[in-house]
Order: C-alpha cells, then sequence, then structure tokens
C-alpha cells in the first residue's frame, strides 16, 4: 500500500566531498557516510532518491504519517538552536521526525 509522508530536509552548503555522497537510491555506508549521527524519529526514513545538487547537500527524512492528517490539525514544529552547540530538529505532534546537530555539520565545515 502507498504510504503519506511528512518530509523535513535541510539544504546544506558546500557541498561535503563527493566522495562521501552514495548514489541517489543508495543508503549511505561505512565509505559513503554522508552525514553521520543524524537523529532519526520512530517510523522515519533518511530519503535516499536526493542527497542534493551540484552545489548544495540535501538532508532529509520521511516520516510516516496516518491517514488523520488529511482530517485534523496537525502540530509540525521546527526548532532551530545555533552556536557550536545547536542543532535544527523537526517534530510532528511532538515526536522527533529529524535532528541535526552542530557537531554533525561542522565535520565539514557547514554550520
Amino acid at each position: 500500500p502507498n504510504a503519506t509522508f511528512v518530509q523535513g530536509a535541510l539544504q546544506v552548503a558546500p557541498r561535503i566531498p563527493q566522495t562521501l555522497t552514495p548514489s541517489a537510491g543508495d543508503p549511505p555506508t561505512a565509505d559513503q557516510p554522508f552525514y553521520r549521527d543524524i537523529h532519526f524519529g520512530p517510523n522515519t526514513l533518511q530519503n535516499t532518491l536526493f542527497y542534493g545538487y551540484a552545489n548544495y547537500d540535501s538532508i532529509s527524512t520521511e516520516a510516516i504519517a496516518d491517514d488523520s492528517l488529511y482530517s485534523e490539525p496537525k502540530r509540525v514544529t521546527l526548532e532551530w538552536r545555533p552556536g557550536p552547540e545547536g542543532y535544527v530538529r523537526w517534530s510532528w505532534e511532538g515526536t522527533l521526525i529529524q535532528e541535526i546537530d552542530a557537531e554533525t555539520l561542522g565535520r565539514y565545515g557547514s554550520t
């Protein structure tokens, strides 16, 4: 059956070295880790179909949603805390979708 998803994405520039980015459709591996230590919520998948374009990376996830998405109001939250201890966090109805912390981005010079 088809599923409905809620997606959270962060576009980051400059890109990490291309040798660390998997091909579209392939999951990250030890040799091509993309961005490590991204925190995912329950029922959340990393979007492996799109890792970005020539000038930016796209770190995105898809959280499986139930049918109430179309009939009831929902609370989708984006939290952004800048700085070396910061993060970007997406939540849906209080449940984590994705969190990317400053350390994860800082490994590659993107903050």
